[in-house]
This record gives structure tokens, C-alpha cells and sequence, in this order.
């Protein structure tokens, strides 16, 4: 009796490994592969389709604030030569990014308050990811375009 339950204790343990693994969400494994940051290079299309340019960052483990309610407490995002994009982006310093599971959103605009410019999408597995970009604030929400990033290699 003791080990038919000890093989039903077996069964679920290694059960729920096996979701707890499947669970593992993508910027989870990421920040294990990158502990000093991951660094993205991020293509900015604008939303008729023209290309701006591409954007490096790098998302840190580094805790940072936004004013945006649905980013709020997040890591630090550095920009690595913002000047390339074209027309220029109004970043701030630095971003704020916020994972929910396989979502991302990085508040772009840092610790400024009431004009917002965000990424919004969702990530894989490898590291990529894919989504819009839009500003909002008192004047409502305007679409700026599309990105997609990948690991920078």
C-alpha cells in the first residue's frame, strides 16, 4: 500500500514539473541566457509601411518606474544609439518593459508621465518579438507603426 503511494506521489510530481516546465515562459529563459541584459535589435517600421531604422536596447534586470499604470514597476530598458532612427522617435533616457506570460509592453518615454510611447506585442520563444507601436496621451491614441525585434547577435 505504502508503495502504490508512493508511485501515485511520483506520478504527480513529475506531472507537475512537466507543466511547471511547459509554463516557462520565454523572457524567463532569456534572462537566464543574458543576465547582464538582453540586448534586442529592434526594426521600426513606420504605419505606412517605410522603414525608420533600427533601434538597439538593452533590457536589464535592473528595476525601474513607469507612470503608465499597466507597466508601472518593470526593468530598465537602455537605449544604445537612439539617433538612428529617422524621423527620430521621442524616447526618453531610458524605457520601462513589462512582461505578462508571453506579452510585452515597454513604456518608451521612461519615468515621463502623460505622453506615452509604447511597444506593445508578444514574444517567442527565440527571443523575438513582434507588435505596434503607438503614442497616447491627453490628445488619445495614435498609431506610430509596427517593430519587430530579435536577439542581437
Amino acid at each position: 500500500m505504502l508503495s502504490h503511494k508512493l508511485f501515485i506521489a511520483f506520478l504527480v510530481l513529475s506531472a507537475a514539473s512537466r507543466v511547471i516546465a511547459a509554463d516557462a515562459l520565454p523572457m524567463d529563459a532569456l534572462r537566464a541566457k543574458f543576465p547582464h541584459g538582453i540586448p534586442w535589435k529592434v526594426d521600426v517600421v513606420n504605419a505606412d509601411g517605410k522603414s525608420r531604422g533600427e533601434l538597439e536596447m538593452l533590457i536589464t534586470s535592473d528595476h525601474a518606474r513607469s507612470c503608465m499604470g499597466d507597466v508601472g514597476d518593470g526593468f530598465r530598458v537602455d537605449f544604445i544609439r537612439p539617433d538612428v532612427l529617422s524621423p527620430p522617435l521621442p524616447l526618453a533616457s531610458y524605457g520601462v518593459a513589462r512582461f505578462v506570460d508571453n506579452k510585452i509592453k515597454i513604456d518608451l518615454t521612461g519615468g515621463t508621465c502623460d505622453a506615452y510611447l509604447v511597444m506593445d506585442g508578444m514574444v517567442t520563444s527565440d527571443g523575438s518579438s513582434a507588435g505596434d507601436i503607438y503614442t497616447f496621451g491627453r490628445g488619445g491614441v495614435h498609431d506610430v507603426g509596427t517593430y519587430h525585434a530579435s536577439i542581437k547577435k
